[in-house]
Formats: C-alpha cells, structure tokens, sequence
C-alpha cells in the first residue's frame, strides 16, 4: 500500500515528506514484533528510495548511518539493517558511497562488539537485548557487505584494499562464524568470505 503511495505521490511532495515516512517506517525494522511486517516495512522503504531524487537519499542515507554511531545497540542495529536497503534501492549507485561505509563496517565487526566478559550469548543463561542486537547488527553488516560486493567493484580494487583485508582478519570474520549460539551468522559470514575470494555467492536459505 505504502509503494502504491508513494507512485502517486508528485515528484516534489515526495521529497518534501520523505523523512516523515522514512523514519516511522524504520523504527518497525526492530520495534514490529511480525517478521512477515518488518519484511513488509524492508520493501517499503527500498520503493521509497528509489522514488527520491539523489539529494534526498543522500540526506537520508546520512541520517541512517549516523544511528551506527549510537551508544543505543538497537539503533546500530537498525541503521544496519538500513544499510542493506540501501544497497538493494541502489545497487550500482552504492560505489559512491563505499568510501563512507566500509570503514564503519570494518569498525562495527570487530570481536570486541561481539562479546562481553568474555562470554558469548550462549554462555549466558539470559542472553540480554542489548546482545541481541548486537548479533543482528554484525549478520546486517555482512549482509550489507556481500551486497555491495555483488553490486560494486570493490575487489581487485586498490583503493579498498587495506579496508577489505582488515575486514577480511580472521579475528573479525572468522570469529563470527564460529560464535556459539549464533548459527544463523553462517550463512551471511560464509556468502561475504567467498564473495572476497571471488567465488560464486551461496544461494539464499529455503
């Protein structure tokens, strides 16, 4: 329905009210109790994108990854997910942004943020929000990077070679695949790491 709305929308209305929507919807990402609504709200958000001129993508893309700087784990959480919408309203479009985000992924997946006290979720016998949302943001991320890797020329590229092969640390990514109690890291971690050896991508979970 919200698509429906915004093709109906004038050009130049869109753009004026694009923040009023934009901002709403994303809160759903981590508020919605539903999967099948925060899908829903995931697909919305991309059609709002791609109606908006540059500009106003721009304001908002900076508005999101300014969330991955918050003290508060959801919002990196959040503005994780964003991200990877991103990535899908733009696909090519995202090379122009790469210099501003891969150093923020290369921040946000070292294994300092994955872990406190030394023990993982699974060690704990109440795994705290706060963690959740930090194992979310980490499978977001990867996710968002084996995106941009599809989409872009990032490898072979020197200007990105320092950043990918500090990602690329198996104290980043290689602990992530091996984190108990978060399997469901895998399939992103596993997808990322064959896309920077230049590999075929895994194909998506049944």
């Amino acid at each position: 329905m919200l698509a429906t709305i915004f093709s109906s929308f004038p050009q130049k209305t869109l753009e004026t009210y694009a923040g009023m929507f934009f901002i709403p919807m994303a809160t759903r990402l981590v508020n919605d109790e539903s999967a099948k609504c925060r899908k829903i709200t995931a697909l919305a958000i991309r059609s709002l994108l791609q109606k908006l001129w540059v500009e106003k993508r721009d304001e908002l893309f900076t508005m999101a990854t300014h969330w991955l700087h918050d003290n508060n784990p959801a919002h990196q959480c959040l503005s994780s997910q964003l991200c990877g919408i991103f990535v899908d309203a733009e696909e090519a479009g995202i090379q122009r942004r790469l210099d501003d985000i891969l150093p923020q992924i290369q921040e946000h997946i070292k294994p300092d943020g994955l872990q406190k006290d030394g023990m993982s979720a699974m060690e704990t016998d109440d795994t705290s929000m706060e963690e959740r949302h930090t194992d979310h943001m980490l499978f977001n991320l990867l996710s968002a990077l084996a995106k941009m890797i599809k989409h872009c020329s990032i490898i072979g590229n020197k200007a990105y070679t320092d950043t990918l092969n500090a990602i690329w640390d198996p104290s980043n990514l290689i602990f992530s695949i091996r984190t108990p109690g978060c399997v469901w890291f895998r399939p992103s971690s596993l997808e990322t790491c064959l896309l920077l050896n230049n590999q075929t991508s895994l194909p998506g979970p049944c």
